[in-house]
């Protein structure tokens, strides 16, 4: 579910810097990583305390981690998103969760009409997290695209 359109955020980041810091240290808690990972993952067996705290450690650890976070956001918003993807020559494969509630399908559907040698790959439970919600698909499209069923997933 690549995030490939400036559309996807309409929030305009650019007023909200002088806050970054103050989320940093404040929001980004497991509370807040619970809610996310609940937006993006559709498995939610997955939602353990352990979990979240797996998912929460890196802005725990080093708070330079929601700034990162926040810069993604706006890379998003990026104009020149989606046109920009024309110009990639090598193939290139797009998984995308049908339940993915982040990024609209729509976005995925048009992306062969943009990147000359793409190739969509839709699962139908998955969500915007397919690589947890779903990581055998995954790993299984990865190896067929790249023609090396010698790849396994490893735990």
């Amino acid at each position: 579910s690549p995030a490939v359109n400036h559309r996807l955020i309409r929030l305009n980041t650019n007023k909200f810097w002088a806050f970054v810091h103050v989320f940093k240290y404040f929001a980004a808690s497991p509370f807040l990583v619970r809610m996310i990972h609940r937006r993006v993952a559709t498995k939610h067996k997955d939602t353990s305390l352990d979990t979240i705290l797996e998912y929460y450690a890196p802005y725990h650890q080093n708070p330079a981690a929601a700034v990162t976070f926040w810069k993604s956001i706006d890379l998003i918003r990026d104009l020149r998103l989606p046109d920009e993807l024309k110009h990639i020559e090598c193939p290139v494969l797009i998984l995308y969760g049908e339940w993915d509630r982040m990024v609209k399908k729509s976005f995925i559907e048009n992306l062969p009409n943009i990147i000359p040698n793409s190739k969509v790959v839709f699962h139908g439970t998955g969500g915007h997290h397919l690589m947890t919600d779903e990581p055998e698909f995954v790993a299984e499209e990865v190896k067929k695209f790249l023609g090396t069923p010698q790849l396994k997933v490893v735990d």
